[in-house]
């Protein structure tokens, strides 16, 4: 029989203006693909799955003619909160990360979440879920962290064992014992740029739990206000029987300055929006811990 003909479409291996231009696009879009140079590896692909999950379209993971034609008209993504401005969201309905900057989407990545399916660690047997909540970065390992269920990459923890890492293996479904996988390519970036400690992080559409309610947005001032001063006593009382003059007295304290040598602005306090997203329960409050229990790759 013959062979089959060549793929068509751009894939894996491809080099040239086309894939500049794909590249180019994605990186427009927010979506991660690595350096932007002519040459279709995995980070392009990675960034093309990504842009094919949220978009409702086959996960080829290639330049096919609907994704092509998708990507002339997209726009990037809304982040699903707006408060705090900074935030990580983990859309397991997409299986997709948004890192959200000044509140807009700036870093979107493919992931792989917990598979629903029952697994037996450590004598305790449960199933694989990713928590629907809202959470924030506790515990970070800058480098390979060896958990009971496998080896994760430069884990960011957010939820007890549930973790951001790198994995070799980030299908484009859901496959984790519950930790959300990233691609190693940028696993990295990830690690040093979107996962701070205290990092709020919102996670949802999953089936485990509800959607959560976002974050009421408080003031993010670390200085009192000023203190006004009482009026100095004169120290020689005027001749004349009038009462001392009270100009000088309750005037506030100059304010300090900013690191440019003007006063910093007050941060307004936005008002919450509601969760676009299903029904909504109260956030959990997640309780610092040294370590967390039994990671789950």
């Amino acid at each position: 029989s013959p062979p089959p003909p060549p793929d068509p479409n751009p894939h894996l291996g491809w080099t040239g203006p086309q894939v500049t231009a794909i590249q180019q696009k994605l990186a427009s879009l927010s979506y991660l693909v690595g350096t932007v140079d002519g040459q279709f590896g995995q980070g392009t692909r990675d960034g093309l799955i990504a842009f094919q999950k949220v978009e409702g379209l086959p996960r080829t993971g290639e330049g096919d003619p609907a994704t092509l034609a998708r990507l002339q008209t997209a726009t990037t993504p809304t982040p699903a909160y707006a408060t705090p401005p900074d935030h990580v969201e983990l859309d397991i309905a997409h299986q997709v990360v948004y890192v959200v900057r000044g509140g807009a989407v700036t870093a979107i990545l493919p992931t792989s979440t917990g598979t629903g399916q029952p697994f037996t660690s450590q004598g305790w047997t449960r199933r694989a879920f990713t928590q629907n909540g809202v959470f924030s970065i506790y515990w970070k390992v800058n480098g390979w962290h060896q958990a009971p269920l496998g080896d994760l990459y430069k884990p960011s923890f957010f939820n007890d064992g549930e973790a951001f890492h790198g994995y070799p293996e980030v299908p484009t479904y859901p496959a984790s014992h519950g930790c959300a996988r990233l691609p190693m390519e940028f696993a990295d970036w990830f690690y040093a740029n979107a996962a701070p400690y205290g990092e709020t992080v919102y996670v949802y559409g999953g089936p485990s739990g509800p959607n959560p309610d976002p974050i009421v947005q408080t003031s993010t001032a670390t200085t009192a206000p000023p203190a006004q001063s009482s009026p100095a006593p004169s120290p020689t009382p005027p001749p004349s029987p009038t009462p001392p003059s009270l100009l000088g007295g309750l005037l506030p304290q100059p304010s300090p300055s900013g690191p440019q040598g003007t006063p910093p602005a007050p941060s307004p306090a936005p008002s919450p929006s509601p969760s676009p997203i299903g029904p909504a329960a109260g956030p959990p409050s997640p309780g610092p811990s040294p370590a967390p229990s039994p990671s789950l790759p």
